[in-house]
């Protein structure tokens, strides 16, 4: 059984309902994703392939977004072929709307070309939102724009009003009685996933809100939690070569050249050291696993002190005062575990499900 001891304010009937996890059934996963900008993406994505291997949620389907998304989808699918998934059971999908250019590929990684990817992120999510009524969970650790490509005929709106939960790594508004019109929450454009289509980000607020429980991630629980580089190290060790080191490492590289100021002010390497040599020996937080935590969130609950607003809704790290995470320790130690899981070269357990061969 799930805890939610942590979120206060109604009864322990209305808290285990609002439990992500409250039920027994493995839920079926959609992950949107603007991997290839930073660790936290991969990392997430790595943490729900230990998670499906355990039978805690079943991923079903990804979409690449933010950009550039053929590159981003074909290292989605190196991920899953490295986990062991044959390609028939993960479809991958990019969202053609425009972003960010800048994306590291893995060695190794496919061409698009070579991905097997499925031609339209439209249909695989109206599809699977379809397949899967009131059982559907949305990962969203990236910007919201294949959602609300989704949502541009009242058939799309209609079926995704008709999802699970919809899990986003961000912070909201939390309106009063007097601002909301009905709508408990506004958008935080400070939260990067949802400034980077602001029209996306209105389009999935104002048409889903009221109709589908949502969990929110914020940064003021994601910068509680840190990733060391002996916990990457200690990942390496599974692959059994540097791989997950040097991923964060030309990672946070990416930030580095695209934006120095920011970078060096959160990760304050000495000024004689900020070049292509040494800047990386300097840094000992290697992430903030944002989109991680968000995941974890989902399938233990009982780590965090969540928020409910507007009866329906969980808000997890919102305000710098109500951080959400009592043991940063615990939670680590509980990623850490999974992120072994998610590494590990084995073949994930077939599952007792349909599959998505017509969606290639």
């Amino acid at each position: 059984p799930v805890s939610m001891a942590s979120v206060g304010g109604t009864s322990f009937e209305r808290k285990r309902a609002l439990s992500p996890d409250s039920g027994r059934e493995c839920s079926p996963v959609l992950l949107l994703t603007d991997i290839g900008r930073d660790i936290d993406d991969t990392l997430a994505l790595l943490t729900v392939v230990g998670m499906h291997r355990k039978r805690k949620l079943r991923l079903v389907g990804i979409v690449a977004t933010g950009g550039n998304g053929m590159l981003r989808a074909s290292v989605v699918r190196y991920h899953t072929r490295r986990a062991g998934f044959r390609d028939h059971e993960i479809p991958i999908a990019a969202c053609s709307a425009p972003g960010r250019p800048e994306c590291y590929v893995p060695p190794g990684a496919p061409k698009p070309e070579d991905a097997r990817l499925t031609k339209d992120a439209t249909e695989l999510i109206l599809r699977l939102a379809d397949f899967h009524p009131k059982k559907l969970v949305i990962f969203a650790i990236g910007p919201l724009s294949p959602l609300a490509a989704a949502m541009s005929t009242t058939t799309g709106v209609k079926k995704l009003r008709k999802i699970r939960m919809l899990c986003v790594q961000g912070q909201v508004k939390v309106l009063s009685s007097e601002e909301k019109a009905g709508f408990p929450l506004s958008p935080d454009y400070t939260a990067f996933n949802l400034r980077e289509d602001k029209i996306a980000t209105e389009r999935v607020f104002s048409q889903l809100q009221m109709h589908v429980p949502m969990l929110f991630l914020g940064k003021h629980a994601a910068y509680r939690v840190s990733l060391f580089r002996e916990n990457f190290e200690a990942m390496d060790f599974v692959c059994g070569s540097n791989e997950m080191t040097d991923a964060a490492k030309r990672n946070l590289n990416i930030f580095r050249e695209c934006n120095p100021d920011q970078f060096y002010n959160l990760y304050p390497v000495p000024k004689e050291r900020r070049n292509n040599e040494e800047w990386f020996d300097e840094i000992n937080v290697l992430s903030h696993p944002y989109d991680a935590l968000l995941v974890l969130a989902f399938v233990q609950p009982d780590l965090f002190k969540m928020e409910i607003v507007g009866e329906r809704h969980l808000l997890i790290g919102n305000r710098k005062e109500s951080h959400g995470v009592p043991d940063p320790e615990a939670i680590r130690h509980a990623l850490c575990r999974w992120l072994e899981v998610g590494l590990s070269r084995e073949r994930p357990e077939a599952m007792k499900c349909e599959t998505f061969c017509t969606l290639i």
